[in-house]
Formats: C-alpha cells, sequence, structure tokens
C-alpha cells in the first residue's frame, strides 16, 4: 500500500462565470461499474490538497468538479490516474535437516 498526494488547481473564471465557492475530489477503480465517489470537498481559500493514506494496489481514478457560488459544478471531465503496484510475493520458509 502507497500514499498518494491529490492536489487541486482550480481554474481562475472568466467575466462570464461565477466565483469559485469549492472543488470536490471524487475517486473510482472503474467508473463505467462502481460510479465516482466523494474523497473530499476543498473550500476556495483552504489548502487544495489531499493525502489519501495506505491505498491498496491497483490503478485509481480521480476527478475534480468544480463547483461555483450559485452550487453549479462543471462536467467533471479533467482526470487523473495513478497506478499503485503490487508487492513481490515473500519467500516461503525451507529447513534443511541432516539424517
Amino acid at each position: 500500500m502507497s500514499d498518494v498526494r491529490i492536489t487541486v488547481s482550480p481554474p481562475t473564471p472568466n467575466s462570464q462565470q461565477r466565483p469559485i465557492f469549492a472543488t470536490r475530489v471524487e475517486r473510482t477503480l472503474d467508473a463505467a461499474t462502481l460510479g465516482w465517489t466523494e474523497i473530499d470537498t476543498l473550500l476556495i481559500g483552504d489548502p487544495q490538497e489531499i493525502v489519501l493514506q495506505q491505498v491498496d494496489p491497483g490503478t485509481h481514478f480521480f476527478r475534480a468538479i468544480t463547483i461555483d457560488d450559485a452550487g453549479d459544478e462543471s462536467p467533471g471531465n479533467n482526470e487523473v490516474s495513478v497506478t499503485i503496484g503490487f508487492e513481490l510475493p515473500s519467500d516461503g520458509t525451507i529447513d534443511a535437516v541432516v539424517e
């Protein structure tokens, strides 16, 4: 297992967009069959970083949903993935006895 650090960089709204209120970070192993699960919601002005500890081996997908001050959400099309490898198997024990 490994730790995963996720850093979010919220967008700067243009003149036709409302101010950004927060960013919701979500995670999945397979969006098609498992859907997305919220990890945390980061308010603007707070640290935009999450550290997940002891993440199991496998490929994990993350996305950030931007939420404006009216509660409207971005589509969440930006995704990133990390792959945590499995460790090699441990050696078993072996004994040898002279008879």
